[in-house]
């Protein structure tokens, strides 16, 4: 059978401590459960830098990125509630099985390591390829280091086209963070930077968001005191 492919361009790292250099690639068209997305925005996070280094384990050469976001392109044959044009933001990986993940929790996954630092999908395949070299993609089930990503419909989360992409993107493994389903933490999170951004967060008058390095509604939080003690 003919592999259908899609060229793209990624920012592949070589070696430790090495240069991201771009070079042209090819992604397999989506399996039944995964989703073909553009990139459009991705974060870049210290476990970027780790793995860079090689303080994380990861098999190299790799395309690196777990802070995307996007548009989809092409959703596989199994893939419910997304549709080619929707905004997605990506999110970690999971394997959708053991009993963590059953149980709304999956950043607690059995499989979290395998699944998001083995550069691999579940299986041990590939979805991404150059000519004449090997090449390691799926990190966190994505890969964002590209034009092009090649995700799962576990990971890959659906937001209101009004959201900036560009905020968003650095959103989804935070949300996720703090709960099992994403959705909606991802998408509190995303209308909360959103309007902060515009100047209609009356949270940024306080605070909210508005340090560098504090996410919404975390670092900007004012603590609520009792009322005054009377002086002596």
């Amino acid at each position: 059978m003919t592999r259908v492919s899609h060229s793209a361009r990624a920012a592949v790292l070589e070696e430790k401590d090495g240069p991201f250099v771009w070079q042209d690639i090819e992604i397999d068209g989506p399996r039944p459960d995964e989703v073909l997305v553009r990139m459009v925005a991705t974060g870049i996070c210290a476990t970027d830098a780790h793995v860079r280094r090689q303080q994380m384990p990861v098999p190299l050469p790799v395309v690196l990125g777990h802070e995307g976001a996007g548009i989809v392109e092409r959703v596989g044959s199994a893939v419910a509630g997304l549709e080619p044009g929707d905004h997605v933001v990506l999110s970690y990986h999971s394997c959708g099985r053991c009993p963590s993940c059953v149980s709304a929790h999956p950043a607690y996954c059995d499989l979290a390591w395998e699944a998001n630092f083995a550069a691999a999908r579940l299986d041990g395949t590939q979805g991404l390829h150059r000519t004449g070299a090997e090449l390691h993609g799926h990190f966190f089930g994505q890969s964002s280091f590209a034009t092009h990503a090649l995700t799962h419909q576990r990971n890959t989360v659906k937001i209101p086209s009004d959201i900036p992409l560009e905020l968003a993107a650095p959103l989804g493994v935070r949300a996720a963070d703090r709960r099992g389903d994403r959705a909606p933490g991802l998408l509190g999170l995303a209308r909360c930077v959103d309007r902060c951004h515009r100047g209609r967060c009356g949270g940024a008058r306080r605070g909210h968001g508005g340090e560098r390095g504090r996410g919404p509604g975390r670092g900007g939080r004012r603590r609520r005191r009792g009322p005054p003690r009377p002086r002596p």
